[in-house]
């Protein structure tokens, strides 16, 4: 944790609030680092939002500062609710596997990101592409 002083509860009540009934991805998002600051309680707010979404920008955001944090009761969560990220939910109709994808994203390697997505457009075109 940095040295940012963790908010006090009635802090935490609307950063939760914030999270769960912005009506603006960009406040929700905001919400997201200042959460992970205030460590545990925090992170369970984050845990708890996200099993009570479906995927989408907000969602993923928290999952990936979830990721970030190397506590045993965030790993073990995400372990258990996400063995597969949270894309795992989202049907691909070409039946394309993005699990590699996205923990990539999520632990910022973007190169291996970039390079696993060059890998994914190929085998989405066919392999007359993949040839190429």
């Amino acid at each position: 944790m940095s040295d940012a002083i963790a908010p006090q509860s009635s802090e935490l009540e609307q950063l939760q609030q914030t999270l769960l009934s912005a009506s603006s991805p960009k406040k929700q998002l905001a919400a997201i680092p200042k959460l992970i600051e205030a460590e545990t309680p925090g992170h369970e707010i984050l845990q708890a939002f996200l099993i009570s979404r479906s995927p989408d920008i907000v969602a993923g955001a928290a999952y990936q500062a979830l990721v970030q944090v190397e506590t045993l009761p965030v790993q073990t969560f995400l372990a258990e609710k996400y063995p597969d990220g949270i894309l795992s939910e989202l049907p691909s109709e070409q039946n394309v596997d993005y699990r590699k994808l996205q923990l990539a994203l999520s632990r910022q390697e973007f190169e291996t990101a970039d390079t696993i997505t060059r890998q994914k457009l190929c085998e989405i075109a066919g392999p007359a592409a993949q040839k190429r």
